[in-house]
């Protein structure tokens, strides 16, 4: 065998093993979400003991900008890894977000952005009835809220 065929045979297993292991502990998530584990794979949650699978990528980040909170799901697609789905999820049934839920997932969309300039975000928030609503990033929201940062980071105690 040539390093050509070691290769093709290492990155076939690794893609198994990864896949199999996402579905494995995951697969009730996968399931709520309906988003296929062979295509996209679970990079950050934030769901509490039950999902522990944490991943610095966010909270470092959010550091710098004064934010608190995280995104309860990012999703990575695994054959287009510039690609992710953030999910905040609420207990509420409901349909649409409000104003407050809108701001806060659109930020996360604006943080998962800043990890790659070609990077494409999709955000949702999912509701207690299952329903999963889109939030779209809002520029000037993100430069409202990062001018007021400094001002509510004094507040803090």
């Amino acid at each position: 065998m040539d390093i050509i065929q070691y290769s093709s045979a290492a990155l076939a297993i690794y893609l198994v093993a990864s896949i199999g292991f996402d579905y494995l502990f995951f697969a009730k998530l996968y399931d709520q979400l309906d988003y296929n584990p062979f295509v996209w794979k679970l990079v950050y949650q934030d769901l509490g003991s039950r999902y522990r699978r944490k991943n610095p990528f966010f909270s470092a980040r959010y550091r710098n900008y004064s934010i608190r909170g995280n995104p309860d799901l990012i999703l990575r697609n695994r054959f287009m890894p510039w690609s992710l789905v953030v999910i905040d999820y609420k207990v509420r049934n409901g349909n649409e977000p409000n104003h407050y839920e809108f701001i806060q997932v659109s930020l996360y969309v604006w943080l998962a952005q800043q990890n790659s300039i070609f990077s494409h975000v999709r955000g949702y928030i999912r509701f207690g009835n299952g329903k999963l609503a889109p939030v779209k990033h809002a520029q000037h929201i993100t430069r409202e809220v990062l001018a007021l940062s400094e001002e509510l980071h004094a507040l803090d105690y």
